[in-house]
């Protein structure tokens, strides 16, 4: 139990919670875990929860009509997904998966309601997430529409930085497990195309790849070449990653 409130205690969208309401949502919540690649969520799959990743990561996407995967993002710890059953009860369109193993835990919506109509800062919380998640998808699709394909892998690299990158002494890690097919249905290139371009960044030392581990070396100088701002990495350091990276 102390562990489950420890978690709501660290979840951004938790923080301004009162000590009685994070443990009545600790009391009528319940846990899931489920194996590496298990889906969690299909589409119109009815949902009375707001899910809370404990640990572990999942893939939000879409399944097109002729079977492709499109990747809208992913989630990963003290992170939150299924908004929708809390703003306006609306059905699940995405299909959800594990990466790894992942524990999760399910808040009832009605509570989640019930604590919006008392708390103006998770009301603000809330939308700012949901916000923040649409403005990615957004700028993905943008990207689709009007950059090349190597601005949109290096947009989708500053993404990624933003949210599952740690500063090390090398440059920022990317603690987050993808395999050449995930970027590539993120970014609508081939799988080819990823490889090759991420070999070029390599060569040019803007990446560092090694051991399965993509390191940006130079987040400020590969910001400026797409003529974005540079990406601000120290908010991250406050829940601890257990995945490892993988490229394949």
């Amino acid at each position: 139990m102390d562990k489950s409130i420890w978690h709501l205690r660290n979840c951004e969208l938790f923080q301004t919670l009162s000590e009685g309401w994070i443990r009545r949502l600790e009391s009528r919540s319940r846990m899931a875990t489920f194996h590496a690649k298990s889906p969690i969520r299909l589409p119109e799959d009815s949902s009375n929860y707001l899910y809370l990743i404990l640990n572990g990561m999942v893939r939000l996407s879409h399944i097109t009509v002729d079977g492709k995967e499109s990747i809208l993002a992913f989630v990963g710890p003290g992170e939150v997904f299924g908004e929708g059953a809390v703003i306006d009860g609306s059905e699940v369109e995405e299909h959800v998966m594990s990466i790894d193993k992942t524990s999760i835990m399910m808040i009832p919506a009605s509570e989640v309601t019930e604590l919006l109509n008392e708390n103006s800062g998770l009301a603000f919380s809330l939308t700012k997430l949901v916000g923040l998640r649409r403005h990615r998808i957004e700028r993905r699709i943008k990207n689709l529409l009007f950059v090349s394909i190597r601005e949109r892998l290096i947009h989708l690299l500053l993404d990624l930085a933003e949210q599952f990158g740690t500063q090390t002494e090398n440059g920022v890690l990317l603690k987050i497990r993808l395999v050449h097919l995930d970027i590539a249905n993120l970014i609508g290139i081939t799988r080819e195309s990823v490889t090759i371009l991420l070999g070029q960044l390599r060569q040019e030392g803007k990446l560092e790849i090694e051991r399965q581990k993509i390191i940006i070396k130079d987040i400020r100088g590969l910001a400026k070449s797409v003529n974005r701002t540079p990406v601000s990495i120290e908010i991250k350091q406050a829940l601890p990653f257990s995945l490892n990276p993988a490229m394949a």
